[in-house]
Formats: C-alpha cells, structure tokens, sequence
C-alpha cells in the first residue's frame, strides 16, 4: 500500500498527527492487506470495516478510531464484523489514533472472547429493534473532515 511513505502535506495541520500514528503503527506492524473499507452485512446489520490484515501472519479485523479512548462498542463493532465473516478464528483491534503518545498509535484488542461480544452485540440490536422496529437506521450525511494529504516514498528510516 504506502511501504516507506512518509506525511508531506495536508490542509488541516489538526489530523497531521493521526496521519502520522496511522503511517508509524504501518511501519512497526507490517500489515499484509486482505481489504480495507470492505461494506460487510448480514441479515438486520451492516457496516464497514477498516482493515482486514494479516499481521506476524496472523488475521486481524481492525476498526480505525481517533475517540478519546477505546469504547465497548467498539469491540462489539469488531465482532459482528466477524459474525458477518463467518470467522471466529480473527483477532479483533481497534487502532487507536492519538496525540498524546510518541507513537501516535495504541491498538487494543478486546478482552472479552469473541462470543461474549458477538452475544452483547446481538443483545444490544435486539434492545434497538424492539425500541425502533426492523426499519433501517436514517443515514446522516455528515460534514467530512478536511484530510486532504499526500503520502510520497522514503527511503529514510523513521
């Protein structure tokens, strides 16, 4: 994808620095893409998942987040991306994006198995369609962060 890339520009010095963690953790973990963006979906739920990589040969399903911190529903998030993979055998992170660190990056994995999530993902759903029905959820146009940057080859260290 962008093996020795390096952050030339952007038009918002605000994400500059979560460009930056994505680019370092790219470089210390070496993630051999399987896809990215990927639209998944199953019967009453959808959504798109990040990354989906091997990393140390392993397969891992990696949501992409810059939140203040690593949420539940995040790791709810990862397993019903799973559910709708029929793979119970990925391991499931969410790529924290932050700031405050000289990485730039933190990724965290679940510490709840895959079944106890996909079970209190699917408790939650069931909670939001008897509130709601079995209607979809309105999609919300919202107002996209300016990101514009380009990536270009380096042949430096970091």
């Amino acid at each position: 994808m962008f093996p020795n890339a390096r952050l030339i520009a952007t038009d918002d010095p605000r994400v500059a620095k979560f460009i930056q963690g994505f680019i370092n953790w790219w470089h210390e973990a070496k993630p051999e893409v399987i896809f990215n963006e990927q639209f998944i979906s199953c019967t009453y739920y959808a959504g798109t998942c990040d990354l989906g990589c091997h990393i140390d040969g392993e397969p891992w399903l990696i949501d992409v987040k810059t939140s203040a911190g690593v949420y539940t529903s995040h790791h709810l998030q990862t397993a019903a991306y799973a559910s709708c993979l029929s793979e119970t055998r990925w391991r499931r992170g969410v790529l924290l994006l932050k700031t405050s660190t000289k990485k730039g990056w933190q990724m965290v994995e679940s510490d709840r198995s895959y079944k106890e999530d996909l079970d209190a993902f699917m408790g939650c759903r069931a909670v939001y369609h008897r509130e709601h029905g079995f209607k979809p959820i309105p999609y919300e146009e919202k107002e996209a962060a300016p990101t514009t940057f380009r990536l270009e080859q380096h042949n430096e260290s970091i």
